[in-house]
């Protein structure tokens, strides 16, 4: 979660040229292989819709945006996109 430190877009820096971009970076709050993978958090469905959930209120709370990255290859297994469904309904 909060991948840039972040739940807020934010102007991209080009630190090598020391200026600002015009461009607008809207930080990744969760992926769903992260959460779900065996080499990663490696969490079950429960689990990972509760920990989603924290992650989507803290967003609320600061007014910020709540980015998912679900990856197309995981809309095989019937779990996992009734998870994503949930997700996104709450």
């Amino acid at each position: 979660g909060f991948r840039c430190g972040t739940c807020h877009p934010f102007q991209v820096f080009d630190v090598e040229q020391g200026k600002a971009l015009n461009l607008t970076e809207y930080p990744l709050v969760v992926m769903e292989c992260s959460v779900l993978d065996e080499r990663y958090m490696n969490m079950k469905l429960d689990d990972a819709f509760s920990y989603i959930m924290k992650l989507k209120a803290a967003c609320r709370r600061f007014s910020g945006c709540f980015s998912v990255l679900w990856h197309n290859s995981r809309f095989v297994q019937s779990t996992e996109v009734e998870l994503y469904k949930r997700i996104l309904k709450m």
